[in-house]
């Protein structure tokens, strides 16, 4: 039940993010995509995803903690 709990509050937080935060978390994490692969796809330099899924992780985080995970 809590890893069910957990899961839902993930996907719940995950659409809160901004767009492009949520798509840079969902082709590295779901997909497997490296952050080259996800520079291409986006046209944005490979430090600016990293940027992304750096601050995309944190607001994650947060946004759990705040929810009591």
């Amino acid at each position: 039940l809590y890893e069910e709990d957990r899961r839902r509050a993930i996907a719940a937080c995950i659409a809160e993010l901004p767009d492009v935060y949520q798509s840079a978390l969902r082709l590295h994490y779901w997909l497997g995509a490296s952050v080259a692969e996800i520079a291409v796809l986006h046209d944005t330099p490979e430090n600016t995803i990293k940027s992304y899924l750096l601050r995309a992780r944190r607001l994650l985080k947060a946004m759990l903690t705040e929810r009591g995970f």
